[in-house]
């Protein structure tokens, strides 16, 4: 998580609030939007902005991509995953040992007709809310399961905003407007 100051405010601009993502959120339709680049003669780095359903804040990452069907997990990991080593014992260990850190991290997205962040979307918003007024942020894209046949379709990972990283952001954002004013 990482707090950046402009040097001045743009014009017309009304900031985002942020806010405090509670459990009872899960379930809820956000809105997402990625800073990657739009270039179809690359595979990656898709702009993806939408609706996105805020799915888990706990668990294993891949039961919750695949429903707890492990054999749909095993025919993506040995046909369509472009990281994967394609061993066994990597696919059992993925499916058991990749976790979400609880209450910082979300799964979000990825379902029938949902957007979903992609490559070079890190840092993008996780936003709620219908008017510039009353626009939230509640967390920001940092990871992503890509395939070979759907780039990124599966599902993406969001910091939220806990009640600790909350705090730290808003501490940050005031000792930055407090440097800004030393002469």
């Amino acid at each position: 998580m990482a707090v950046a100051r402009l040097a001045s405010a743009p014009a017309g601009v009304v900031p985002a609030k942020l806010g405090l993502f509670e459990d009872k959120m899960v379930g809820t339709a956000f809105d997402i939007a990625g800073y990657g680049v739009s270039n179809p003669a690359y595979f990656y780095g898709q702009k993806f902005v939408g609706k996105a359903t805020a799915r888990a804040l706990n668990g294993n990452w891949y039961p919750l991509l695949f429903n707890n069907k492990f054999e749909a997990f095993r025919s993506w990991y040995f046909t369509d995953s472009p990281s994967s080593q394609h061993t066994e014992a990597e696919a059992k260990s993925w499916w058991k040992d990749t976790k979400l850190e609880n209450k910082y991290e979300l799964l979000a997205g990825g379902l029938k007709g949902e957007a979903v962040a992609c490559n070079g979307d890190s840092g993008g918003p996780l936003l709620c809310g219908t008017t510039a007024a009353a626009l939230t942020t509640y967390g920001v894209s940092f990871a992503v399961e890509n395939t070979i046949s759907s780039a990124c379709g599966l599902g993406g990972g969001y910091l939220v905003f806990n009640a600790k990283m909350l705090t730290w952001v808003k501490v940050a954002i005031v000792q930055q407007a407090i440097k800004s004013l030393k002469p």
